[in-house]
């Protein structure tokens, strides 16, 4: 049992770079966290985005530290400039594509809890979006790479595949959201 009084300070890195559309849904869903307000902030680095998401951020998120960086610095460089932010006990970084669970937080920091040998935990990343799996099976005479296929339409309207197996010889597995 996780004693709600004790539980770890915790930093919520967020790097983003033009993606007001999706850090709405990441900040949105982050603000209903069962986790105690007091013991967890979001700190946003943004990667000199020109798409307004720092107004929106300023806007809809006054509680959200915004960083801000004159250069579009990546994930990696993004979040060490969100660790520098201020102390926590532990750090967390997130996409800005992603959405998480009200109790994400406290079961993320649970086996940390538990046992001090644990340096580092991760979530169970889950698509936001259904996919239709498809595996298209190759004659066995075909020779060469396999090639994930283009001009996919769902509905009359173009649609972006993603492969979803491993490389395989034999066939393709892709997702069609």
């Amino acid at each position: 049992m996780i004693d709600r009084l004790t539980l770890p300070r915790v930093a919520i890195v967020v790097g983003t770079h033009d993606g007001r559309g999706l850090l709405e849904r990441c900040l949105t869903a982050l603000h209903v966290l069962d986790y105690p307000a007091d013991r967890y902030q979001i700190i946003v680095i943004d990667n000199a985005s020109q798409d307004g998401t720092a107004t929106i951020v300023a806007e809809r998120f006054p509680s959200v530290r915004l960083v801000h960086s004159p250069l579009n610095l990546g994930f990696a460089a993004a979040n060490n400039l969100g660790f520098a932010q201020g102390p926590a006990d532990f750090f967390v970084t997130l996409n800005n594509d992603t959405a998480v669970t009200a109790g994400w937080l406290t079961e993320l920091v649970r086996p940390a809890l538990a046992d001090a040998s644990v340096g580092l935990v991760t979530g169970k990343l889950i698509l936001m979006q259904d996919r239709l799996r498809v595996r298209l099976r190759c004659p066995e005479a075909r020779t060469g790479p396999l090639e994930l296929p283009t001009g996919v339409w769902r509905d009359g309207v173009p649609v972006r595949v993603e492969r979803l197996g491993p490389p395989n010889p034999t066939y393709l597995e892709f997702g069609v959201p």
